[in-house]
């Protein structure tokens, strides 16, 4: 018989597996992660999310709180927006998750045209808020000009390996002139 949790016990188990899962979608991607790579039965996985379209979704807004607090924590200090930007998108420590561009164009295909839509307009909440963090007015600084510049920006450092005409010698000049290009649409809106 199936064990029966309780409210608090399923949301524990949620949040664990939504962490397990942010290592292995960085680790394996979307498509090399499955149901049976987290650890529990696909009965049990289909209990808590109804999809591992759904899973992905909820492992990236959930990073979007990490993402945000890493921010947040690092603006508290004397440290200004660009040097922010370049600590948080070139600290291996941090650990992000940044989906490759073939995992985005996949997920994306997979969501029906309404939850991509709310994805969408989830993440328009978020870099707004990531505005406002800024000290910038989302009404100038607009959060979706962020949003873009910052996916391109964490989707070539996350494909550097599987794009083979970059030039890879160039990469860490690459990443900081991508960087400050986000600083400069920040800095001047």
């Amino acid at each position: 018989m199936p064990r029966i949790f309780t409210e608090s016990e399923r949301e524990n188990l949620k949040n664990e597996l939504l962490l397990k899962g942010f290592d292995l979608l960085r680790e394996k991607g979307y498509k090399g992660m499955t149901i049976d790579d987290l650890g529990v039965s696909k009965g049990l996985f289909y209990n808590i999310f109804p999809s591992k379209e759904e899973f992905t979704i909820q492992v990236l807004t959930k990073q979007n709180q990490i993402f945000y607090d890493i921010i947040a924590k690092h603006m508290t200090g004397q440290t200004g927006i660009f040097d922010s930007i370049m600590h948080i998108m070139t600290n291996k420590n941090h650990q992000l998750l940044f989906l490759r561009l073939a995992e985005q164009q996949e997920l994306a295909k997979t969501l029906s045209p309404e939850k991509l839509s709310q994805f969408c307009q989830e993440q328009r909440n978020f870099y707004r808020e990531i505005v406002i963090l800024f000290g910038k007015d989302p009404e100038i600084c607009l959060p979706e000009v962020v949003g873009n510049l910052i996916t391109l920006l964490t989707t070539t450092i996350n494909s550097i390996e599987s794009l083979p005409f970059l030039f890879k010698e160039k990469m860490n000049d690459t990443i900081f002139y991508q960087a400050h290009m986000l600083y400069h649409y920040i800095d001047t809106h």
